[in-house]
């Protein structure tokens, strides 16, 4: 049964999604000090929105907004995103297939809140 498992981890390495996302890994890495910026500001929005009904937060909001749609238009950050749903696309129809069937109770279909 290892072997099988282990087999199909190696099929799924080779499989052009999974390189594509590797691919689109290690370019976002590149622009690791942007997301720093975005991931600090997005927490000094966070932490600042709960006191919103009493100070104005509308310099960070929009600086916020601003940073986030600079970032979503970034060449690098889109090839990751439609890297990253095209591979998990993979696995959850994978899982499927393996898990199918094993339990009534067993939910392999995608969650969602």
């Amino acid at each position: 049964m290892f072997e099988i498992i282990d087999e199909l981890i190696e099929l799924l390495f080779q499989e052009n999604s999974y390189q594509e996302f590797i691919k689109a890994n290690q370019k976002i890495e590149d622009i690791s000090n942007d997301l720093l910026l975005y991931q600090d500001i997005s927490n000094e929005y966070y932490k600042m929105k709960k006191y919103e009904k009493y100070v104005d937060i509308s310099e960070v909001k929009s600086k916020y907004i601003e940073t986030k749609q600079q970032l979503e238009k970034r060449e690098e950050v889109i090839e990751y995103y439609k890297s990253y749903h095209k591979l998990n696309d993979l696995l959850e129809e994978l899982t499927s297939i393996i898990f199918d069937g094993i339990s009534d109770e067993l939910k392999v279909e995608r969650y969602s809140l």
